[in-house]
């Protein structure tokens, strides 16, 4: 079993990063997913320094030069990493990922991290029109990752199946909600993370 909390969009808003340290704290998650827009460089620099678990991070399009790195939190542009039996695939870009880098993973264990959303998966903006990535929309037809989080569209925060993917748009600001995924079970909670 693997609990990962799914956050994206913090913008900045400390009180999004105080909840997003006591909620680890509260509910022990194996893992914190941070999907972009932290916007800026200082204030994701000392959230990171805050969280406890281990972290796996994409930079969004608010996001400009942020590398930072530590024991536990790690900034990706684009890579994976192996994590208690599970893979996970992050990608600031909005380029379809690298199939090679996927090559022999169970796709049941393979996790998928980016900012932006597939197209036509909670993608829909205030305007009624479709803004998500057909590059990552492929990715999940062909690498058929067990979850992918994201967030970026603010308007769309929520949880949809698509295929054999479970898909978070896990954007804080708008409706201030984060996600708690158990996996294999696929449990989803959705948790309030104050506005």
């Amino acid at each position: 079993m693997l609990k990962i909390f799914c956050t994206s969009d913090l913008h900045a808003n400390e009180t999004f990063s105080d909840n997003i340290v006591k909620v680890i704290t509260r509910e022990k998650p194996d893992v914190w997913l941070g999907c972009g827009d932290f916007v800026s460089n200082e204030y994701a620099k000392r959230l990171f320094k805050r969280i406890n678990v281990k972290g796996f991070c994409v930079s969004g399009n608010l996001d400009w030069g942020l590398k930072f790195e530590n024991d536990k939190v790690k900034m990706y542009e684009n890579g994976i990493e192996e994590y208690k039996g599970y893979h996970f695939l992050c990608y600031s870009d909005m380029v379809m990922p690298d199939l090679g880098l996927i090559k022999g993973i169970d796709p049941k264990k393979l996790v998928f991290i980016t900012h932006y959303p597939p197209y036509g998966v909670l993608d829909l903006i205030w305007s009624g029109r479709r803004v998500g990535s057909y590059e990552f929309r492929k990715f999940l037809e062909v690498g058929k990752p067990v979850l992918h989080t994201f967030g970026h569209i603010h308007e769309a925060n929520g949880v949809e199946k698509f295929h054999e993917t479970l898909t978070v748009n896990c954007a804080l600001t708008g409706t201030g909600m984060g996600y708690m995924v158990t996996l294999p079970s696929m449990k989803i909670e959705e948790i309030d993370m104050g506005i």
